[in-house]
C-alpha cells in the first residue's frame, strides 16, 4: 500500500475512535466535554500519525 492509502486509513480509524470515545464521554459528562474529548483524540492521533509517516518515509 502506498503512503497515501495509509494516511487515508489513519484518518478513518481516528474518526471512528474519536467519535466512539466522544459519544461515551457525552453520555457520562455532557456535550462540551464529549466534543472536546473527540477533538483532543483526533489531534493527538493525527499528529502522531503524521510524524510516524515522516519517520517511516525517511527510513525507506
Amino acid at each position: 500500500m502506498s503512503s497515501k492509502k495509509y494516511q487515508n486509513l489513519l484518518i478513518i480509524v481516528t474518526s471512528v475512535i474519536s467519535s466512539i470515545l466522544g459519544s461515551k464521554v457525552i453520555d457520562m459528562y455532557g456535550w462540551i466535554p464529549g466534543l472536546l474529548t473527540a477533538v483532543a483524540i483526533g489531534v493527538v492521533i493525527g499528529l502522531g500519525g503524521k510524524y510516524l509517516f515522516k519517520f517511516f518515509n525517511k527510513t525507506e
